[in-house]
This record gives C-alpha cells, structure tokens and sequence, in this order.
C-alpha cells in the first residue's frame, strides 16, 4: 500500500536534483528580478522626461498663440510707432519661442 502525503527531504541545495531546464529557467527568472528595479527606474525616468517636455510643448503653443495675437494688431497700411512697437513685441516674441523650441530639442537629443 502506497502512502501519499508529504514528504521532506533536507537538502543543502533545492536546485540538486532538478533538470537543467529548470536550473537555467531559475537563472533567467532571478536575472529578470534583478533589473526589474533598473527597468522600472528608466521607465520612471522617461516619464518624467515626457512630463517636462510636455509642459514646455504647452508653454511654446500658448507662446505662438501670443505671437499671432499680436500679428493680428498690425494694423495694414503704414507704420506708425504703435506699429512698430507691435512689430518690435512680436519679433522679441518669436525669439523667445525659437529659444524655448532650441531647448526642447537639446534636452529630447543631448549632445553625446
């Protein structure tokens, strides 16, 4: 008669007695583990990249609509000083937002 139950056997390394499948299946399941942490840490850091670059993408797209609101004062027709000062804003403006645009772009691709 065959009796089932548990049995306990005290060995000094549980990976003695399985198969090689296993033993390797074992090793890729600790590697895994291993850089869940570093996996989990870059992907917290690009978000963290995508949030920054996402709050300066709404900063230049509030910046250009500033920039053609006062297009829009140009009055046609001759250039008085209010003209000119329109002008002079808006040029001061798209500056800006070419900076702006510049640092987006150097912080999305660093120099290597």
């Amino acid at each position: 008669m065959k009796v089932y139950g548990r049995h306990h056997h005290h060995h000094e390394n549980p990976w003695d007695e399985a198969p090689p499948w296993a033993i390797e299946l074992g090793h890729i399941v600790g590697l895994l583990l291993a850089n869940t942490e570093k996996i989990m840490s870059t992907i917290e850091d690009f978000e963290a990249t995508l949030t920054a670059i996402d709050g300066k993408v709404a900063t230049v797209k509030t910046d250009v609509e500033t920039l053609i609101a006062k297009l829009a004062a140009i009055p046609p027709g001759g250039l008085t000083p209010a003209q000119q000062a329109a002008i002079d804003g808006a040029v001061v403006h798209a500056q800006k937002i070419a900076t702006d645009l510049g640092g987006i772009d150097t912080e999305v691709n660093p120099a290597p």
